[in-house]
């Protein structure tokens, strides 16, 4: 579940009306491409918008962000770039989000 406050920043920004895999708008949905602790919570400060096909797990695209592990680096490629790494490191320091930000730019390149 999305919190109000981050609803309400993303109905603002263009960013979230274009799928970040395949630039296609129709049909998109957000997805969390990062979890954190041993049950696998959702991120919710980082999310990206991906089209149906490439967020179903079952029906959707063979190289969707559920089946695909070069998909699922891409979607979080570009929600890392985007995030506030510090503010990150603040609220989950137990995970090394710069060491995570540095290979993923290194396999996609700089973000722009």
């Amino acid at each position: 579940m999305i919190p109000e406050r981050i609803k309400k920043e993303i109905n603002r920004d263009e960013f979230y009306r274009v799928c970040c895999i395949t630039g296609r708008m129709d049909n998109i949905v957000l997805h969390h491409p990062f979890y954190y602790g041993k049950n696998g919570k959702q991120i919710n400060e980082i999310v990206v918008p991906v089209t149906e096909s490439k967020h179903a797990r079952v029906g959707g695209d063979t190289d969707s962000v559920h089946n695909c592990k070069k998909t699922k680096d891409r979607a979080k490629w570009v929600a890392i770039n985007r995030a506030d790494i510090n503010e990150l490191k603040i609220k989950y320091p137990k995970f090394d989000w710069q060491k995570e930000k540095d290979r993923l730019n290194l396999e996609f390149g700089a973000y722009e």
